[in-house]
């Protein structure tokens, strides 16, 4: 399958690459910058441009967008963020539905339902219920990254019901740990006063990389939406008992003792037979 990856060149564009190329796949990258040690032909472009993905996506049969400002950017150029992000969507997801591509996936945020307002000194609000699944309403509030996500969605879900046979997925993403990042979390001093609920919340660059392959690979026509997250575990405690210290007026969803993280991984082991490589991280928790 010819494939393009926008993004190519970040933290994890560079690994769904040269994932998708050891499945057998012929891969087109597309970054603003170049990497020499991508492994693919990288194309240096500007997807704010709405003609330049017509030639890129020529042959193709999937795309995978992950190219997005980030949402560090988000209160000192929030307009920008919002303006581009949403551009930039409209300006691959529409050529590649002229032409013909029938494979969508599109690196969402959790950010989407667990987002605090741009406004200095607000904080992420509690989760509706446990554990998460793709299911979480949206709720972006003024968070101008995670609105331009939720657009991203929409344009998705709008795309799959206007051709019943193009498979689109959305992937909310947690915080993502590359190798450097991983080595960080083992040196982290965890405080209790200064952990919210969401910073538990995370997945591998790795385990992201290889379900993107299974959606591009697996996945039915239709919009679908998932929460890949795996949750950190506190040394001596439950999930329940994180729980209940972290969300202690958050309902669940399945009965206490059968809860094993914040997210529930179920439907994309069902849809997708993905589940997450490697077990939690464990956490000291001062």
């Amino acid at each position: 399958m010819k494939i393009l990856v926008t993004g190519a060149a970040g933290q994890l564009g560079h690994v769904v690459c040269a994932t998708l190329l050891g499945a057998g796949h012929e891969v087109v990258g597309v970054d603003q910058r170049y990497r020499p040690d991508l492994g693919v032909r990288l194309q240096v472009v500007d997807l704010l441009d709405d003609k330049v993905a017509y030639r890129l996506l020529e042959g193709c049969e999937a795309v995978v967008h992950l190219a997005n400002l980030t949402g560090q950017l988000a209160r000192p150029l929030a307009h920008q963020v919002l303006n581009e992000n949403v551009a930039m969507n409209g300006n691959v997801f529409r050529p590649a539905l002229e032409l013909g591509v029938r494979r969508f996936v599109f690196a969402s945020s959790i950010q989407v339902i667990l987002s605090s307002d741009d406004r200095l000194g607000s904080s992420t609000p509690p989760p509706p219920y446990l554990p998460l699944d793709g299911a979480v309403p949206r709720r972006p509030l003024t968070n101008t990254y995670a609105l331009s996500k939720e657009l991203g969605e929409r344009l998705l879900e709008v795309t799959a019901e206007y051709k019943n046979d193009i498979a689109c997925t959305a992937l909310r993403f947690p915080f993502l740990i590359g190798e450097r990042t991983g080595r960080w979390i083992r040196r982290r001093r965890w405080r209790r006063e200064h952990t919210a609920f969401d910073e538990l919340l995370y997945l591998t660059v790795p385990d992201a990389a290889c379900l993107i392959q299974a959606a591009v690979e697996r996945q039915k026509p239709g919009y679908h939406c998932y929460f890949p997250a795996q949750t950190y575990q506190v040394s001596g405690w439950s999930t329940r008992k994180m729980a209940d210290e972290f969300c202690p007026n958050t309902p669940h969803r399945l009965a206490a003792d059968s809860l094993d993280g914040f997210a529930d991984l179920r439907e994309i082991h069902d849809a997708l037979g993905w589940k997450p490589a490697n077990p939690p991280y464990v956490i000291e928790l001062e």
